[in-house]
C-alpha cells in the first residue's frame, strides 16, 4: 500500500482488499480480503501497513465482538 496523500490512513481493525500480484515463492495469488493489524499511530507515520491476509471463502461478519 503506498503513501496516502489525502492525510488519511488504513486504521486498525479495517478491512482492504489487496492485490496479491506479483507473487514470490509460495505465496497466494489472487485479489484477497486482508485485516489491518498494525496499530493505528504506526499507520499513519510509517508506509508500510501489516495486514493479515484472509483465505478464499472466508465469511467476514460485520458486527465487532
Amino acid at each position: 500500500m503506498g503513501r496516502m496523500t489525502d492525510k488519511s490512513f488504513p486504521k486498525r481493525e479495517e478491512i482492504y482488499w489487496g492485490d496479491l500480484e506479483p507473487t514470490r515463492g509460495g505465496e497466494t495469488q489472487k485479489i484477497r480480503p486482508g485485516l489491518v493489524i498494525s496499530n493505528d499511530l504506526g499507520n499513519e507515520t510509517s508506509q508500510v501497513v501489516m495486514i493479515a491476509q484472509a483465505k478464499s471463502g472466508v465469511f467476514i461478519h460485520s458486527k465487532k465482538f
